[in-house]
């Protein structure tokens, strides 16, 4: 079988991945194209892929392939354009959503896939509400998958050494314990959030949410006598680094996006808080007392993220509460943090989302 597996977003390069090394186990023939930034691709780390950010035809490409694999992040971005161009040539494929939510945005009549691939059977209801009539009739498309970009994360938190997180730490001057902030302060100019299709006064807005969101947490902390280490998402490159200037006004120590590996860096931390996340899902799974502060969120937000609609981590909507759920995840009583962990059980992974995809992908072209 011979299978193209293409994504933009990061969260999608991440989810791919291990379907692409699944099929190659398998003895498939895979061509694998990251469509993103250099960031993006960097997902499809320690495979052989290609990366480009200017597609042209995409017949030379799909002409020998049995089947497309991509993930599903909006019909003006390239994911799409690969199902149209997958479909007008009536060959099949598979869309991975890597959330529980978003269906209008990522999902259009334009660029169906063969599959939809879903995070769970608790999906099915959302992705009913938001689509309405079309998701009644898109029923039979959909297929239950997990999170294949999260299945190394059932064993991860066992696996790494004490020694190494010591040495992280030191390496980065983290002194005592440490609660790591992440942000997503991310202005609307960025080459990040020009690819997203959302008016621009939303994007403006949600930048200005997101400065917010920083600035209370981190003054909330330094009146606590807490040092925060915080790390920017990557997608924050801009002319100012807004996330820098407050870290280091109020005190706290600024980490650079690309200094060091995200994930050790959360597991070399105590106890970690994000706004709006994938890191919220992360921290839960890695096994870390984490928080999520989540002022302003709807319900539709809430839910999307696995690690709180399955209740496995505290969070707030209302920025008052920040500095008592800032007070409890950095919490050193034992019997807090057995509850906290206890909690974390509500949310796990079994390791098995790739080789589901790889299942499904084989069995539209038997």
């Amino acid at each position: 079988m011979k299978v193209l597996v293409t994504a933009k977003w990061r969260a999608f390069t991440n989810a791919l991945a291990p379907v692409a090394r699944e099929l190659i186990d398998r003895s498939h023939d895979v061509e694998i194209i990251a469509t993103g930034n250099e960031h993006e691709a960097k997902g499809f780390e320690g495979l052989d892929y290609e990366h480009t950010t200017s597609i042209g035809s995409l017949v030379p490409l799909l002409k020998d392939k049995d089947l497309l694999i991509t993930g599903l992040s909006g019909q003006y971005l390239p994911d799409a354009q690969f199902i149209r161009a997958i479909n007008a040539m009536r060959k099949p494929s598979i869309g991975i959503m890597d959330q529980n939510g978003y269906y209008s945005e990522r999902i259009n009549q334009g660029a169906l896939p063969t599959v939809i691939g879903l995070v769970s059977q608790m999906s099915v209801p959302r992705f009913l509400q938001e689509l309405g009539q079309q998701g009644k009739d898109l029923m039979h498309r959909l297929v239950v998958v997990g999170w294949p970009g999260l299945d190394h994360y059932a064993g991860i938190p066992a696996s790494f050494p004490e020694e190494e997180r010591e040495q992280l730490r030191e390496s980065l001057g983290i002194e005592g314990k440490c609660h790591l902030h992440l942000t997503q302060n991310i202005h609307p100019d960025t080459d990040y959030m020009r690819d997203v299709d959302r008016p621009y006064h939303v994007k403006l807005q949600n930048f200005l949410d997101e400065m917010n969101l920083t600035t209370n947490v981190l003054e909330t902390a330094k009146n606590m006598g807490l040092r925060v280490v915080v790390k920017p998402y990557p997608g924050e490159g801009s002319t100012l680094n807004y996330t820098e200037g407050i870290a280091l006004r109020l005190g706290h120590l600024y980490v650079p996006a690309h200094a060091c590996n995200t994930q050790k860096l959360m597991l070399a931390s105590h106890s970690i808080s994000a706004g709006k996340s994938h890191a919220l899902n992360e921290g839960c799974l890695l096994d870390i007392n984490t928080v999520g502060f989540l002022p302003g969120c709807s319900q539709e937000d809430l839910d999307s993220l696995p690690a709180i609609s399955n209740n496995a981590i505290p969070y707030t909507t209302k920025g008052a509460d920040i500095p008592d759920l800032l007070e409890h995840i950095t919490s050193q009583d034992l019997q807090t943090r057995e509850e906290l962990q206890s909690k974390r059980r509500n949310f796990l992974v079994d390791g098995q989302g790739a080789k589901r995809v790889a299942d499904y992908a084989e069995r539209l072209t038997s």
